[in-house]
């Protein structure tokens, strides 16, 4: 595992809320995984794609789809439908 160049506490909402990489950090251009974020409005609740064994296609058309999965259909613990 990569290790953050700033923990989780120091970056606030900047760190990915599994690995605790900050965003655009070193550590998270090495990881080379996209963030997804939760569909709850208002919800700072981020998380690299590969920390959520979240699978996508590896090109533009890959992220866009996974950009659109994410916007409608992926929620943290606190938000997750009932």
């Amino acid at each position: 595992m990569i290790e953050a160049a700033e923990t989780a506490a120091e970056a606030g909402a900047n760190a990915c809320a599994h690995c605790g990489i900050v965003y655009q950090s070193e550590a998270d251009d090495a990881l080379k995984s996209p963030w997804v974020g939760c569909a709850a409005k208002k919800c700072s609740y981020w998380i690299h794609a590969c920390c959520g064994n979240i699978f996508y296609r590896d090109d533009d058309a890959g992220f866009k789809a996974l950009g659109r999965w994410a916007s409608e259909h992926f929620f943290c613990k606190r938000h997750m439908p009932k």
